[in-house]
């Protein structure tokens, strides 16, 4: 493993612009790396970096195991950033220094990282699925607040003045045409004075009939 190759391939993992970007993750990653690996186990690893690269880990300082958060969190602390940034870059930068070791030493490594720095480091490969992105779900449509008296209903898109008006039902008074609403009260008036002019004056007992001029 070339130093330059390696950084170049952490440039296209990461889409880092420049090398000294990616020298700082490559660094920062190496040494949160190396305080989660007891010495031996640094050791190993180192055996197969270059030389210029092998202090990072080497000098780390063993903290314990460690949660892979907690080592993320220790990358982000040098790199800066927003975490789920920090977290993808350092998944990159382990799966390419996983890449360069051989199978034995992958299975061994790995049991001694959290289960999910493990997954990288056994199956470097797939580290572009450890954490896929999932499809955002469309946020609901606002509704406007703001109604005035155009709108049919608050929120409404179509306003009053759009609106088509129902068709009213056979029969139905909205049904009536002009003509027949001025026959009807025509109709009705004068079945009104046909009462009237039987019964006489208003109250009388007698009809028109025997009613004296």
């Amino acid at each position: 493993m070339e130093h330059a190759s390696l950084l170049a391939e952490i440039r296209k993992r990461t889409g880092l612009a420049q090398d000294p970007e990616a020298q700082r993750l490559l660094t920062s990653t190496l040494q949160a790396l190396g305080s989660a690996l007891m010495l031996q186990d640094r050791e190993r690893w180192a055996s197969y970096l270059p030389t210029s690269l092998q202090q990072a880990l080497l000098q780390a300082e063993y903290a314990g195991p460690l949660a892979a958060h907690a080592i993320y969190a220790r990358v982000r602390a040098t790199e800066g950033g927003f975490s789920g940034v920090a977290i993808e870059h350092a998944q990159a930068v382990i799966s390419a220094l996983a890449e360069a070791l051989d199978a034995d030493d992958r299975a061994l490594l790995a049991r001694h990282l959290p289960d999910e720095i493990a997954a990288l480091v056994r199956q470097p490969d797939k580290a572009h699925a450890v954490h896929a992105p999932h499809p955002r779900t469309p946020a609901p449509e606002r509704v406007n607040a703001e109604t005035n008296l155009g709108a049919a209903r608050p929120g409404s898109r179509h306003p009053l003045a759009e609106a088509v008006p129902g068709r009213a039902q056979p029969g139905s008074v909205a049904d009536w045409d002009e003509s027949r609403t001025a026959q009807s009260l025509a109709t009705a008036h004068e079945e009104r004075a046909a009462d009237t002019l039987a019964a006489g004056a208003a109250g009388s007992t007698r009809g028109l009939r025997t009613s004296k001029g």
